[in-house]
Parts: structure tokens; sequence; C-alpha cells
């Protein structure tokens, strides 16, 4: 036994996130689909359909949000 060497978790033990996408922000999107957040004021933005489907997926959690406690409320955002 090395007392120098530490034991690491095997990596059924840990939870790992998945890989994050690397963003490009200068990249231009000239055409936003379905699944794209728009960011703006006004009826372009609030009636773009990723917006609409944002807005729906934060209201169906709304509520269950509202009452978790603190140590909760991360793992419900990221549903």
């Amino acid at each position: 036994h090395n007392p120098s060497t530490t034991t690491q978790p095997k990596s059924s033990d840990r939870r790992e996130s998945p890989p994050r996408k690397t963003l490009n922000m200068t990249e231009i999107i000239a055409h936003p689909e379905k699944n794209d957040v728009l960011c703006g004021r006004g009826g372009a933005t609030n009636n773009h359909i990723g917006n609409r489907r944002y807005r729906e997926i934060v209201s169906d959690h709304q509520t269950e949000y509202l009452h978790a406690k603190k140590r909760d409320k991360q793992s419900i955002a990221r549903r």
C-alpha cells in the first residue's frame, strides 16, 4: 500500500455532467428554428415557437419550483 496515492471513486460512483456544447457567440443565425429562444421585446420574439415552448416549460414546472426547498430547485430548473 502506497500512502502517497489516493483512491479515486469508481466512475459508477461519480455523477458526471453531460458534455456541454461550446457555442460560437459570433455566429449569426439568420433563420431561427423551433428550439431557438429569441431575446428581445415585442411580438416577433414573443410569438416565436421556441419562445412559446420555453414559456410552456417554465409554466409546467413553476408551481413545483415555487414550493420546493432551495436544495431541490436546481434539479427542477434543469428539467
